[in-house]
């Protein structure tokens, strides 16, 4: 029933600008407005308005074309269950076509559904009833028999770990293919079940260090049958997939999104920009990290001039694999990329979010690399496009094993968990400029050079940044970054683009920034790109040669240059031990 019900769902969604979805690990549905946000219902408040309907039939029957302000003040007036009512005062439109989609599944007629439009003869209502309580009872538990919920938990953990397994490339098992991995678990699973008499997918997460220890007892159990099989099994891979590096740390993870699952945020693009060096790609890990993003959530990668759509989407690629006899062998397959293994997770996992993080944009061709899916940057569930014929068998191959499907009506449709972010140095000169249209479908945040407010502030780690001249002497990095910031910002021609940013060096762990640093980066930078056509103090007495050999002439320079802006040159200070004298009778205490 489940399994045709996704089906029916899939096919509805290809002609609704409603989505709905279902899941199997309970009994509710969520459905989304035209902007992706997302609602959720359960099965019996949707039994509740229908039965809610049937009874005021004669007042519902004056408004089977969907007008808004009727089936509000409907809703609000007849629906006795409080979610199903105050959604329909705000989200009516929204749940009036999950209404109509159900009426139509019930009634297997969907190739009539319209989201304007819901059949409200009563004997089609009534099977409706009827088909949304047969469903709903899959979810009810019998207090005389283990709980449908149990074995649905069951299925959805092994489903679960079938694609970690097969996300995580370390060893690629089962040649990375969700539908083998399904498949020896399967086996697996049976030989441990048989031999342990225990659930080994039925987890009790409130006792899960007891859960684990059993389970490394169970596989280590070298007098057991599983032992045996597994030692016969291509070298033990039965124990190494249920061992400390796969399964027991899967179950690990897995506690995590329960435990720190908050909102959904609606997905969204966005680039940070700003000159070199102002923390950009710190602003990003810092967002993920107030977040709480996994790791798994995260797929990250940096555009270059070479990086193209196939390096992007994925493309047929030789991969190496291994027969049963052992022996290796070279086949042509399809082998996705950043954007699509971070695309199907967010559709696998509608209630996390999963993020892209693109590194130095610009610095790549993105009307090449995007392709087609520049289309999907829109995030309107109307702008779909249609996969090539590599991707889209490997996506629907993919999709017979999932409850949650990556194509809908053979459609690539951006995720709405789906968060993209992008940093971008604007002192760059790219070598292919993203046009108009490529970037009005972005949001945009300028990341500034930060500067202390007082002596007192810590806000940003750079403040604390020095650089060292010598054993006894170092600048303030701050300080020199503000002094030679307002000299660049005074010429027109340069701006702040070509500003020095917080972070252009990067100091030691413990926060001093050698003088070779400073010589070989940030002046190199300042004379070859900043300056180099440009009148300027820094370098109106001297030239970049001059701070060479640095040992010499690059602290006298430096030193000459603090001078020069009026930086402070502080003097490390060591403090002589301080002496204490004990008379005799403390020695001996």
């Amino acid at each position: 029933m489940i399994k045709q019900l996704l089906k029916d769902i899939d096919t509805l969604n290809g002609k609704s600008k409603f989505r709905l979805s279902f899941y199997a690990s309970g009994g509710f549905v969520e459905f989304y407005n035209t902007s992706g946000k997302v609602f959720v219902l359960g099965l019996r408040s949707i039994i509740s308005v229908l039965e809610d309907i049937i009874e005021n039939l004669p007042e519902f029957a004056k408004s089977d074309d969907y007008v808004e302000k009727e089936w509000r003040d409907l809703g609000s007036e007849y629906f006795s269950d409080g979610a199903a009512n105050a959604m329909a005062t705000v989200q009516t439109k929204p749940l009036y076509a999950t209404l109509t989609k159900f009426v139509a599944i019930a009634n297997k007629n969907l190739a009539s559904y319209d989201d304007s439009w819901i059949d409200l003869e009563k004997s089609k209502l009534t099977n409706t009833v009827a088909y949304m309580k047969k469903l709903s009872s899959l979810f009810e538990v019998d207090e005389n028999t283990e709980s449908n919920d149990k074995n649905i938990e069951e299925v959805e953990l092994k489903s679960e770990f079938a694609q970690w397994l097969v996300d995580n490339p370390r060893n690629h098992y089962f040649d990375d293919d969700i539908a083998k991995a399904l498949k020896a678990l399967g086996v697996y699973q049976e030989k441990y079940e048989e031999e342990f008499k225990t659930k080994l997918f039925e987890i009790n997460f409130a006792e899960l260090q007891k859960e684990i220890e059993t389970i490394e007892q169970n596989i280590w159990n070298t007098e057991s049958a599983f032992f045996e099989f597994s030692e016969k099994t291509s070298t033990h891979q039965p124990r190494a997939i249920f061992g400390s590096r796969n399964y027991l740390k899967f179950l690990q993870e897995y506690q995590k999104p329960k435990e720190t699952a908050g909102e959904v945020i609606l997905g969204y693009n966005k680039i940070y920009f700003g000159a070199p060096g102002t923390g950009k790609s710190y602003a990003v890990a810092q967002l993920l990290k107030v977040n709480k993003v996994r790791e798994s959530n995260v797929e990250r990668v940096t555009f270059h001039p070479d990086y193209d759509y196939s390096s992007f989407i994925g493309g047929y690629k030789p991969v190496t694999e291994t027969d049963g006899q052992g022996n290796e062998f070279v086949k042509y397959k399809f082998v996705p990329q950043v954007f699509v293994n971070i695309y199907e997770k967010a559709w696998r996992n509608p209630r996390q979010n999963y993020y892209l993080v693109i590194e130095e944009i610009n610095r790549g061709n993105c009307a090449e690399i995007f392709g087609d899916v520049f289309q999907l940057l829109d995030r309107n569930p109307d702008y779909t496009i249609t996969p090539s014929e590599d991707l889209a068998k490997y996506l629907n191959k993919r999709d017979e094993v999932s409850a949650n499907k990556s194509l809908h009506q053979g459609k690539l449709v951006m995720p709405s968990n789906l968060i993209i972010l992008a940093t971008m140095n604007t002192s760059d000169q790219s070598l292919y400029p993203m046009d108009s249209a490529f970037k009005r479908r972005w949001d945009w945040e300028y990341v500034p050079v930060k500067y202390p407010i007082d002596e007192t502030d810590s806000s940003c780690p750079s403040f604390g940044y020095k650089i060292k001249l010598d054993e006894h002497h170092h600048i303030n990095w701050i300080d020199f970054v503000k002094n030679i910031n307002a000299h660049i910002m005074q010429n027109p021609s340069l701006g702040m683009d070509k500003c020095l940013g917080n972070f252009f060096v990067k100091p030691d762990e413990t926060g001093e920034i050698s003088i070779d640093a400073v010589i070989n980066k940030v002046m190199f930078y300042l004379w070859n790109d900043v300056f180099r056509d440009e009148e300027n103090e820094v370098f109106s007495d001297h030239s970049y040669n001059d701070y060479f050999p640095i040992a010499t002439n690059g602290r006298a320079q430096l030193h000459a240059l603090s001078s020069k802006y009026d930086l402070i040159v502080e003097s490390v200070v060591v403090a002589e031990p301080e002496v204490i004298a004990f008379t005799d009778e403390e020695k001996t205490t």
